[in-house]
């Protein structure tokens, strides 16, 4: 980018300056621009799938409805990213819960889910439907839901270490970004 410019002296001992290429200028200037964002936009994007693909490994797993619910997105024509769960319990499973309420429902088919009560056929590896299984199930999912009603339970953080991981390495990359131009 090269500015050329005219000396204008007026004769009254000031002097004017004035740019006389000055669109061309301007347009250099936003080429430079242009560049730095699709830059800072790349690494935005790199950073927001590092901390995607982190928090996706580091989700618990029940039935996996956490872990494919991890999305990313994009805001500020990129120049920002949101990266998260739009699940109920996904905050409550990342900073963990105080007792209180909660449905029973997803408890019971919880420890269905892990056998963790009831009888199981070792012929069909599958759960018994006996009045006396669904019972134990239905017990032991009882026990959890009430224990958790009333102590919570501890945070199983997933996005925050994620998010920890990756910020480091986005700001290197960003001052290496400042350094190249």
């Amino acid at each position: 980018m090269a500015v050329r410019g005219k000396f204008i002296g007026a004769g009254d001992g000031s002097v004017s300056v004035r740019v006389t290429n000055l669109n061309d200028v301007l347009s250099d200037l936003n080429l430079k621009i242009n560049e730095v964002k699709k830059d800072v936009q790349k690494e935005i994007s790199t950073t927001a799938n590092e901390i995607r693909n982190g928090a996706v490994q580091a989700a618990p797993t029940n039935l996996g409805h956490l872990r494919t619910s991890i999305e990313i997105q994009y805001q500020n024509q990129m120049l920002s990213a949101w990266i998260g769960s739009n699940l109920k319990y996904a905050a409550a499973i990342e900073k963990g819960r105080r007792g209180g309420w909660l449905p029973f429902p997803p408890i019971l088919e919880w420890v269905k889910k892990k056998g963790i009560a009831g009888s199981f056929s070792i012929k069909t590896k599958k759960a018994s439907k006996s009045k006396s299984s669904q019972a134990a199930v239905k017990t032991a999912a009882y026990f959890i839901w009430k224990s958790i009603k009333e102590k919570g339970f501890k945070a199983k953080p997933f996005l925050g270490p994620a998010y920890d991981r990756a910020i480091p390495k986005f700001l290197v990359r960003l001052q290496q970004l400042k350094h190249k131009r």
